[in-house]
């Protein structure tokens, strides 16, 4: 489903269900036919926490029990139930979610590297910005045969010029020259960088411990998993895998491959959400009062924040004893 003024996945999601390769499930144009009625944006309401434009949209209030939710949010809560790229593992309800890739890669740039055992100089790369304490300890790791790049000051999300198609040239490039490429968490627990890197045929070597991996790949032998307080090992750990990287890559571009391929995501996506239908024991009218614990987290935060950045614009006048009343603050408590 489309909201009006959202930036949407509509058109995308249209074009992979032409595409699907699997055959067993379409579009339907009548909501009351459909099986499931999908809202692809959720990850696009920044200003409306609570999610309230598709909580109490009118195809949910009449069919809760088949409507559902993509959301690529960092931050998310089970607004709804559905597909979540980054629900952390300390919140995921298994009753309500999935966990999923992201619909799309938006480094175009990406595409498959040799063969593995051609022209993969480099044991390991990470190309990309701190943020973190596990970003900014990768920054400063050091081996011989490693390409380590902080991208601070490129925006691949943003401008569309030629020296940003550069620079992502150059980071499918480094990543085709790689062995192993390191996926830390970003933002939120999933990193684009992990489907990015299967694609190319390499081995993505995931470093965030709450993230869910989505159902379905082999990710034993396709992926490496390091906890994020071994992040000064990375080196010495790749070493020891370094003999079977040709196997784990040809798996990691065939898992890509099976399950979050343009031609394949429709369906896996479809199938996540009827597995939450037919395991649903309560229903879905009972389970949407929950107020998450994740919810007043995250509401907590937000409030924290508004705060800090009224002390930051308004010192002079909160030190004189003359602020007034915050409209910010009116109407959250």
């Amino acid at each position: 489903m489309q909201e009006p003024g959202v930036s949407t996945y509509q058109p995308l999601f249209t074009r992979m269900a032409a595409q699907d390769r699997f055959g067993v499930h379409c579009l339907a144009a009548d909501p009351q036919e459909a099986d499931l009625i999908l809202f692809l944006d959720g990850h696009q309401h920044y200003r409306d926490m609570k999610l309230n434009a598709i909580r109490r949209h009118p195809l949910v209030t009449k069919y809760r029990e088949k409507a559902f939710i993509y959301s690529e949010m960092d931050q998310p809560w089970c607004a709804m139930p559905g597909l979540y790229v980054s629900m952390p593992k300390s919140s995921f309800d298994p009753r309500r979610q999935r966990a999923c890739s992201y619909l799309f890669l938006p480094n175009g740039s990406v595409a498959p590297g040799p063969d593995p055992g051609e022209g993969d100089a480099l044991l390991f790369s990470f190309m990309g910005r701190g943020g973190n304490r596990t970003r900014a300890r990768i920054l400063r790791l050091r081996h011989p045969r490693a390409h380590i790049a902080d991208t601070s000051g490129t925006d691949f999300f943003g401008s569309q010029d030629e020296a940003h198609e550069r620079q992502r040239r150059d980071f499918s490039a480094i990543i085709s020259r790689s062995k192993f490429v390191i996926c830390p968490r970003g933002a939120g627990p999933s990193s684009f960088r992990i489907f990015e890197t299967m694609a190319a045929g390499r081995v993505p070597v995931i470093l965030s411990d709450l993230w869910v991996p989505p159902r379905g790949p082999d990710w034993g032998k396709c992926a490496l998993f390091i906890k994020e307080k071994d992040v000064g090992e990375i080196g010495a750990i790749l070493e020891k895998h370094e003999a079977s990287y040709a196997q784990m890559a040809r798996a990691a571009r065939g898992e890509w491959l099976n399950w979050f391929a343009p031609d394949a995501l429709f369906h896996r996506m479809t199938e996540s959400l009827k597995e939450i239908v037919e395991t649903r024991r309560v229903p879905e009218s009972v389970l949407c009062r929950e107020v998450t614990a994740r919810y007043l987290r995250l509401r907590a935060r937000a409030v924290k924040g508004k705060l800090k950045g009224l002390l930051r614009r308004r010192p002079a006048a909160l030190q004189s004893g003359n602020a007034r009343r915050s409209p910010i603050l009116s109407g959250i408590f």
